[in-house]
C-alpha cells in the first residue's frame, strides 16, 4: 500500500504551480495596467487633440494661439485671460407629441473668450448674431428631456459650444455657462 506522504507530494506540487501561475498572471496586469496609464492622454492632451481634428477637417491650419491655449503644459487659459459675454437669453416652447407633453425652456448663455480675442469676438458675433442665436435654438429644440434633466447639462454646453464656434466660424470661444436654466414638462 502506498504511503500516504506519496500520495499528498504531486497534489502540493499541483497547488504551488497554481500559486505560482496566479502570482505571476497578477505581476502582468499590474504591470499592464501601470504602462497603460502612462500611454492614455490625459483630458487636456484629448482635448487638444479633438480640437486638432475638428480643425484638419474643415482643413484649417493650427495656429500658435490655440496651440498655447490646449497645450499639455500650460493647461486651459489663465483665468484672468479670458472673459465672459453674454450671448442672450431664449425662452424656448416645444411640443414633444409622444409623452403628449408641453416643454417650456428658458435660459441664459454665456460665453468666455479670451481677452486678446474679444474685439474680434464682437466682430463676428454682430455680423452672425442671427446663425448664431439660430443654431443655440435648434441645440436645445433637438436636445431629449434627459439631457435637459442632467444635473451639469455638460452635453448641452459641449453642443453649443460647437456650433457656436462654427456659426463664428472660428473656435473663438473656450467656455460655455448656462445661467438662469429653467426646464419645465407639462
Amino acid at each position: 500500500m502506498a504511503n500516504p506522504t506519496e500520495t499528498d507530494a504531486p497534489s502540493r506540487g499541483g497547488l504551488m504551480a497554481v500559486v505560482k501561475a496566479v502570482a505571476i498572471l497578477s505581476v502582468l496586469v499590474i504591470v499592464q495596467v501601470v504602462a497603460a496609464s502612462f500611454i492614455i492622454p490625459s483630458p487636456e492632451a484629448t482635448e487638444k487633440l479633438a480640437h486638432d481634428l475638428a480643425l484638419a477637417k474643415t482643413g484649417e491650419e493650427l495656429d500658435d494661439l490655440d496651440e498655447a491655449s490646449y497645450s499639455e503644459d500650460s493647461g486651459a487659459p489663465a483665468e484672468r485671460d479670458v472673459v465672459e459675454v453674454s450671448i442672450g437669453g431664449f425662452s424656448i416652447t416645444r411640443y414633444n407629441m409622444e409623452a403628449d407633453k408641453t416643454v417650456n425652456i428658458d435660459l441664459e448663455v454665456v460665453a468666455t473668450v479670451l481677452t486678446s480675442e474679444q474685439d474680434e469676438f464682437n466682430e463676428l458675433y454682430q455680423s452672425n448674431k442671427n446663425r448664431v442665436r439660430e443654431q443655440i435654438n435648434l441645440t436645445i429644440q433637438a436636445a431629449e428631456p434627459s439631457e435637459l434633466s442632467d444635473r451639469g447639462l455638460g452635453l448641452i454646453k459641449r453642443r453649443i459650444l460647437e456650433r457656436t464656434n462654427r456659426a463664428l466660424g472660428k473656435p473663438m470661444v473656450r467656455e460655455v455657462f448656462l445661467t438662469r436654466f429653467n426646464f419645465v414638462q407639462r
